[in-house]
C-alpha cells in the first residue's frame, strides 16, 4: 500500500491489487517450500510422453490464465505452475475446500472456453 501513490490509473486497482495477493502467497510458497523434498522419479519417460508445447501455445495459455478473474487465476496457478494440492489451496486461500474445488473446475471451463475461442 505504500506504493498507491505510483498507481497511474484508479481503474487498475483492482488488477494491482491482486497482483500484490498473488506475488505475496507465491513468496510465501516459496518460503515454505525449501524444506518440502524433491521426488525422485524412477525415469524420465514422463517427460518424454508429453508433446512439445510451441511458444505460442504457451502465450495463448499464459494470456487466458491473466483473464481469469480471483481466485481462479491464483487457483490454476498454484495447482499447475506450483503442483499444489487443492488442500493446500484452499488453506492458503483460507477458503473451504468444497469451494476451491468448485472453483478450480469453473477455471478450467474458463480456460477452455478462452482457449478455443482463439
Amino acid at each position: 500500500m505504500e506504493a498507491i501513490g505510483q498507481l497511474k490509473k484508479p481503474e487498475f486497482f483492482k488488477s494491482w491489487m491482486t497482483r500484490i495477493l498473488i506475488n505475496c502467497a507465491l513468496a510465501e510458497l516459496r518460503r515454505n517450500r525449501r524444506y518440502a523434498e524433491e521426488p525422485e522419479w524412477e525415469s524420465e519417460e514422463w517427460a518424454q510422453e508429453e508433446a512439445p508445447v510451441s511458444a505460442e501455445e504457451k502465450m495463448d495459455l499464459y494470456r487466458a490464465i491473466d483473464r481469469l478473474d480471483y481466485p481462479y487465476k491464483v487457483i490454476i496457478i498454484q495447482k499447475y505452475f506450483f503442483d499444489c494440492k487443492l488442500n493446500d489451496i484452499a488453506e492458503l486461500l483460507e477458503m473451504p475446500l468444497g469451494t476451491v474445488k468448485v472453483y478450480h473446475a469453473r477455471a478450467k471451463e474458463k480456460l477452455k472456453r478462452y482457449l478455443e475461442s482463439g
